[in-house]
């Protein structure tokens, strides 16, 4: 079937001398690999292997097949060309670090509109805004409700539970948030990007709840691991 719809690189990696094998989530199909043969020679194709940078928006063409391994592009064209993250070191580090999330996270070949749609704002809102303090926060955040374990709004407690992901009046051991970083966590619930920049908080306290979500995906996401380069972006955002 003759497929047309938009694309994100989640990632790419060598094959062989001169081939690409490259993950994409699409809005169609949700996560497919597809095969680019010789795209490392020189040549007169449309297909270029600079089209296929880590989170790419992408229009393309492929011929899908449901039991086929790979799939193949007919035709790729950049949806949106990223203006600032390029140039931007705290971007491009952030770009770094999600697509590392997206890679642990989402791993089947499943269609979700709502999910394709969420990453797809999330990334122009990475490119296009001034302030990007809290963006991983309510990434992580927002992205856990689309993966089905989003912290429980209506719980009152003060200790934010990592096992269960409700806020409960008494810290449990080794599983429990501290209260002052649970409190931030809960104020961080239902905003939006835009919102959520109003938030000042210290460098050390941001490190610290992000950590703390990636324990949380841990403990919700099968097979989850902490990102190589989350320390990297740590050093990054401290200098």
């Amino acid at each position: 079937m003759i497929t047309k719809t938009k694309a994100i690189v989640f990632k790419n990696f060598k094959y062989g001398e001169d081939s690409l094998i490259c993950m994409c989530f699409t809005e169609e199909h949700g996560l497919l690999s597809f095969f680019l043969k010789g795209i490392n020679k020189k040549s007169k194709s449309n297909i270029k292997k600079s089209q296929f940078e880590l989170l790419n928006n992408l229009s393309v063409i492929y011929n899908y097949k449901p039991n086929s391994n790979f799939k193949f592009f007919k035709e790729v064209k950049i949806n949106y060309m990223y203006v600032d993250i390029p140039y931007n070191i705290y971007k491009n580090a952030i770009l770094i670090f999600i697509s590392e999330i997206l890679i642990n996270c989402i791993k089947n070949e499943s269609p979700d509109k709502s999910l394709f749609f969420f990453l797809e704002k999330s990334l122009f809102v990475l490119d296009k805004s001034k302030r990007v303090n809290n963006f991983i926060i309510i990434f992580l955040l927002n992205l856990s409700k689309y993966l089905g374990f989003y912290p429980n709004v209506n719980s009152s407690g003060n200790y934010f539970n990592l096992h269960n992901g409700i806020f409960e009046n008494q810290k449990s051991d080794n599983c429990s948030v501290n209260e002052f970083n649970s409190i931030i966590i809960k104020k961080f619930l239902g905003m939006n990007f835009e919102q959520s920049e109003e938030i000042l908080i210290k460098k050390k306290t941001r490190s610290e709840i992000i950590s703390t979500l990636i324990k949380y995906f841990e403990a919700h996401s099968h097979g989850f691991k902490k990102p190589k380069s989350l320390d990297i972006l740590y050093e990054i955002f401290e200098s």
